[in-house]
């Protein structure tokens, strides 16, 4: 059919054309039995096909009207305003059908209104053109008694003319072809014959009218069975068979008077016209919610059903396809691009009929639904309805497939953290039964899986049963629990410590449900902590012995010194001779303390040299041996060849002799000793493990005993310090705690192995090097015995040691000149005028210490050696330039012989040299 878009224009115009000429001549009989046309074709035609092609074609209207009047001997002023009025009624008819959304479908009931406003406003535009003309181009007395007939013969016309037109011609209307256009043909062609056979067969009377009425159901059953087309279709042939075999004297409405017989036979053809319609409408309508809820339930499936989303829109595009009958498509939003998510199931134009978006739940924009149309018309109310409910189903479907996804990634990231998270978690009832654990939960309480522990009625064990009725009563009072320390039982019966948090969850009557919780084992974490307060410990019982060292070094330095005037002013046999010497042991005594002291807090300074440890500890065998006593067996084993560590050898004979004497204080009934050397390789693990160690190699050495062992409480306090089991004057507390400061001093680690009853094992190790080096020789410093010479500035505030070295030097031949700490010094310095060939100052000192004397002094004396002494053997360190070449640290305490001697070494060699010159001449 040409206007449905498939032929050209011109064959459009010669139909519209051909139309229009044949229905002027399709008139109710002669008009011998109606006085009007009861139906006026002409304008229905008009009014369709400018709806139909567009307002442009309005001259095709006014030349065919213009044409029949002149045809029909009406002068050329009728003609034209005929054909102006004509065109005028069809312009405003399409216009207000298009304007009003006049759909071809007739779905809707706003379809017969927008029909009703057409056909009621556009015969006005011709009566008025009419009247126009008749009124003042000639002159018409019967001018106002046919209007009103007119307008409504006119309007019948298009009531009768439009719908079946848009229903078959508009381009959005399905063709009939083949056998079913030959069923249509055949139908009307019965039904035409049917309502005539009925017209001639009624009686000529009020009754026969009445009985015609069966004529509408006829309509009526059309547009039940067959929707608006057929509605449409219907009303109009039975109007029209009506009205003409009316006008031709058939029927019963002869029966009523000619003058009232027009207007009756209009308003009967009025019912037969709209009443199909409103039911052609109704029932579309209920089609149209039921294809439409079928779409939406189809689609609803789909996406229930978990059907991928190129799927679901593949579903919403064929549907709305269907309902629409246009082509539609689904863009999506990516990336700040749309792309084709589906594409029409046909090639369409560049431009989409109309678009509307498509929406997650919060408003956000997925992407666009377009619909295409399948020829130019106006989109009605229904479809933008329709459209968007398409939209709102494929943002449906977007979102639960987004939806879907992130719970699929939640899902997968809270199986990948319950199997992989170390902290235990579990949910348990307020009854106590377990209802979930984690792995980690069933690792941490020695169980295979989390399905053994909820087996278990004890599958969570509390060491002491108290601290459970305490965090249960927390928890009652608080609602949670944050960061308990609390000791557990695993299922083999050993301990760990978990770092737990609870909450409570509760109903809404404020009554516990059940308990979720997270523990943490924490165990290694303890086991830090309290190492690292032993290591506090350490260190702070390591400055108090530093500065103890240092004023007891001071102190035992002047007692040495006057014990050895003593001795030198006393004849050997004399009595205090004796005193002195005795004066003389109980120092070095408190220095031996002093020592254990300051190698207990790693401060002690210490001469590192290469040395093989196997040949160091058979070397004192024999001392170990005789120290043991007879009634413990000494057994030495030794690793095969040598194990090179660099350490201070004086410092490792006391760490294997402190530990033979404290293994021998615990075999007070004899028994055996066993010290063991051997090679270590510790790795990646044991060194996690193990006390302070770096992966790499070791030399080791063990002391081993068969003594009455250390109870858990005495292990732990082990190398604490002054810490004994020993009875009151039976040892001082510092042996091992003197081993451990001397082994972690030369980078190595300690630690021992006990239980009560099963002996004591302790085990050393130092790194080991990794080839021998020489051994280092020490040179023994050649004393001059001849005359010695010099200026000495001697810094050292404590007045007793003071005054001892200032008289010492002196008698060596020395000039001392003495002050008590450094501004003192620099002061004497600057009033001396002669040269100062050594500075003798001690390290710590009130206002200016040594170290900044030296400095200062050698800016303004250069080249002056300087000697430091200091009871805190530590700050011989560091000492850099500011040191001679020689005699650089002097430790107290010290003898006066070592007193002279390091000060004769450290003197430069112009004044040995002068003095020696002087004195021989």
């Amino acid at each position: 059919m040409v206007f449905s878009g498939r032929g050209s224009l011109l064959a459009k115009r010669v139909l519209f054309a051909a139309a229009l000429f044949s229905s002027a001549y399709v008139r109710e009989g002669s008009g011998l039995f109606v006085d009007q046309a009861v139906i006026w074709f002409p304008s229905g035609v008009a009014v369709a096909g400018l709806w139909l092609l567009g307002a442009g074609d309005w001259w095709v209207v006014a030349a065919c009207v213009a044409g029949q009047r002149l045809v029909a001997g009406n002068g050329a002023g009728y003609a034209a305003t005929a054909a102006a009025g004509s065109a005028a009624e069809a312009l405003l008819g399409a216009f207000l059908l298009r304007r009003l959304g006049f759909d071809a479908a007739l779905s809707r009931l706003r379809d017969i209104l927008a029909l009703v406003v057409a056909a009621s406003a556009a015969p006005v535009a011709s009566i008025v053109a009419s009247w126009f003309g008749r009124a003042f181009l000639w002159a018409d007395p019967n001018m106002a008694s046919y209007y009103f007939g007119w307008w409504r013969m006119n309007a019948l016309g298009i009531f009768a003319i439009v719908p079946p037109a848009a229903v078959w011609l508009a381009a959005s209307a399905e063709p009939l072809e083949g056998r079913r256009a030959t069923v249509a043909t055949l139908t009307a062609a019965g039904t035409a014959a049917g309502i005539l056979l009925l017209m001639s067969l009624l009686p000529v009377s009020v009754t026969g009218v009445l009985l015609l009425v069966v004529v509408l159901p006829i309509s009526l059953y059309a547009g039940v069975s067959f929707g608006p087309r057929g509605a449409a279709s219907a009303g109009a042939l039975a109007a029209i068979v009506v009205a003409l075999g009316t006008g031709y004297g058939l029927g019963p409405f002869l029966a009523i008077a000619r003058s009232d017989r027009h207007s009756a036979v209009q308003v009967f053809e009025l019912l037969l016209i709209t009443m199909p319609l409103a039911v052609g409408v109704l029932v579309a309508q209920r089609e149209s919610a039921q294809r439409t809820t079928a779409f939406e339930a189809r689609v609803l499936g789909l996406v229930a059903a978990g059907r991928p989303v190129a799927e679901v829109f593949e579903g919403i595009v064929a549907g709305m396809e269907e309902l629409t009958d246009g082509l539609c498509s689904i863009l999506l939003l990516k990336d700040g691009r749309m792309q084709v998510a589906v594409a029409p199931s046909q090639p369409h134009g560049p431009e989409p009929f109309w678009s509307t978006p498509i929406r997650d739940s919060s408003g956000a924009v997925l992407g666009v639904f377009d619909v295409h149309p399948r020829g130019q018309r106006v989109r009605g109310g229904s479809e933008v309805a329709l459209a968007e409910r398409a939209g709102a189903l494929a943002g449906i479907a977007v979102e639960r497939e987004r939806r879907i996804e992130a719970l699929r990634r939640s899902e997968d990231l809270l199986a990948s953290i319950n199997r992989n998270v170390n902290e235990g978690l579990y949910r348990r009832t307020s009854g106590g039964r377990m209802a979930y654990v984690n792995p980690a939960f069933a690792r941490m309480f020695g169980y295979d899986s989390p399905e053994a522990v909820l087996a278990d009625p004890e599958g969570m064990r509390y060491v002491d049963p108290r601290r459970h009725d305490a965090l249960e009563g927390a928890l009652a009072l608080k609602g949670r629990v944050v960061n308990e320390e609390v000791r557990f039982r695993r299922r083999d019966g050993s301990d760990f410590w978990g770092l737990v948090s609870i909450t409570g969850i509760h109903d809404a009557r404020g009554v516990l449900v059940h308990e979720d919780g997270v523990i943490a084992d924490v165990t290694e974490r303890k086991a830090l902590e309290e190492q690292f307060r032993q290591s506090q410990k350490l260190e702070a019982v390591g400055k108090l012995a530093g500065g103890v060292a240092h004023d007891f070094n001071n102190l035992l330095t002047v007692v040495l010194g006057y014990a050895d005037e003593i001795r030198a002013s006393c004849p050997p046999t004399d009595p205090v001779s004796d005193h002195a010497r005795e004066i003389q042991s109980a120092a070095r005594r408190g220095a031996g303390l002093t020592r254990q002291l300051l190698a207990y807090s790693r401060q002690q300074l210490l001469r590192p040299q290469a040395l093989e440890l196997t040949g160091v500890v058979d070397e004192l065998g024999g001392m170990l041996r005789r120290l043991i006593g007879e009634d413990v067996r000494l057994d030495m084993r030794h690793a095969s060849g040598p194990l090179w560590v660099r350490a201070d050898r004086s410092q490792l004979e006391q760490v294997i002799v402190n530990l033979a004497v404290n293994a021998r204080d615990a075999m007070p009934s004899g028994g055996k000793l066993v010290v063991e050397t051997s090679v270590v390789t510790v790795g990646e693990a044991e060194a996690r493990e193990g006390a302070d160690l770096q992966p790499g190699a070791y030399a080791a050495f063990s002391v081993e005993d068969t003594g009455v062992g250390m109870s858990p409480e005495v292990r732990g306090r082990a190398f604490d310090p002054f810490f004994t089991t020993k009875g009151p004057g039976m040892g001082s507390g510092l042996g091992l705690s003197t081993v451990y400061g001397i082994v972690k001093q030369s980078g190595g680690a300690v630690w021992l192995e006990s239980a009560a009853g099963s002996g004591t094992v302790v085990w050393v190790y130092l790194p080991r090097l990794d080839e021998p080096e020489a051994k280092e020789k020490e040179a023994a410093a050649e004393v001059s015995s001849g005359p010695i010479g010099g200026t000495i500035l001697l810094a050292e505030d404590e007045p007793a040691l003071r005054m001892l070295v200032q008289e010492v030097l002196g008698r060596a031949g020395y000039r001392v000149l003495a002050a008590e700490d450094g501004e003192e010094g620099l002061a004497v310095s600057r009033s001396h005028a002669g040269a100062v060939d050594l500075l003798v100052t001690d390290i710590v000192m009130p206002n200016l210490g040594g170290r900044e004397l030296a400095a200062r002094l050698l800016l303004e004396r250069p080249g002056v050696q300087v000697l430091f002494m200091s009871g805190y053997p530590n700050d011989g360190r560091d000492l850099g330039e500011l040191a001679g070449a020689t005699g650089d640290f002097l430790r107290k305490p010290f003898s006066l012989k070592e007193l002279v001697e390091r000060v004769r070494m450290a003197l430069p060699p112009r004044v040995a040299t002068a003095s020696a010159g002087s004195s021989v001449g």
